[in-house]
């Protein structure tokens, strides 16, 4: 594998991506293969680099989802994405700090795993970024339950190789990447949501069952670029540049 320039994440995909399987035991096989090449601290950070210049390539190569439900005896599922999902994806990274962006929420799309992974890959990879995990119960934001958000970001970092695994601390409702200074904050809808905090973005997680979320809107007057939305929404609270 050829080295590669570092660089701040784009965002774009790379060639590299075009070298990954997209049916399951081939893909399987070359994640494989990648942690056997994977066997010194050079190579290793030739990854590292590669990831921070390509969620995609960050995803389906070292990404897992927990999907017991539709997986009971092998709820460990490899993220492969679907070229909607690869859309989806670009499409999310894109406005981070440009516009709002709302994401339907609909069977097997995978939207909540696809902004969390989103907001991951910019606290994974980039300096000093302010991220902000809502939902309508602070038990689906943080809990005990796979379901929360928290427990999607734990379970995400449990199965990244232990080389590309950032270094964190981890408390209720808060995770701090050590290596980045950035912050993963977590709190339940309420009508002051966010108010006087620097954001990055926001996430609200099932807005549409949040009994406040109409009034938290009322909270981002002072933030550019908020719109209204009906389910699932990635919030801006300042340009990401």
């Amino acid at each position: 594998m050829a080295k590669v320039r570092r660089e701040w994440p784009t965002g774009q995909t790379s060639e590299f991506y075009k070298l990954v399987p997209k049916e399951l035991k081939a893909n399987l096989a070359f994640r494989r293969r990648i942690l056997e090449w994977a066997n010194t601290a050079e190579r290793q950070e030739e990854l590292r680099i590669i990831c921070a210049r390509d969620i995609l390539f960050y995803v389906n190569v070292f990404g897992y989802t927990l999907n017991p439900k539709d997986h009971p005896k092998c709820a460990d599922r490899a993220f492969i994405t679907y070229p909607f999902q690869d859309e989806a994806i670009l499409s999310l990274v894109s406005a981070i700090g440009e516009r709002d962006i709302a994401v339907p929420k609909s069977r097997d799309m995978g939207a909540s795993w696809m902004c969390l992974v989103v907001l991951e890959w910019f606290w994974h990879f980039r300096p000093r970024q302010q991220f902000l995990l809502t939902s309508k119960q602070e038990s689906l934001v943080d809990g005990d339950s796979e379901k929360s958000l928290f427990s999607k970001l734990d379970y995400w970092w449990s199965q990244l190789p232990s080389w590309l695994q950032p270094r964190r601390k981890r408390t209720s409702m808060s995770c701090r990447n050590l290596d980045t200074d950035s912050h993963f904050s977590g709190q339940a809808t309420v009508p002051t949501i966010g108010v006087g905090d620097r954001l990055t973005a926001v996430l609200l997680d099932e807005s549409a069952e949040m009994p406040f979320a109409a009034a938290s809107d009322d909270g981002y007057h002072e933030l550019p670029n908020l719109q209204q939305h009906s389910e699932r929404a990635l919030r801006h609270g300042q340009r990401i540049l």
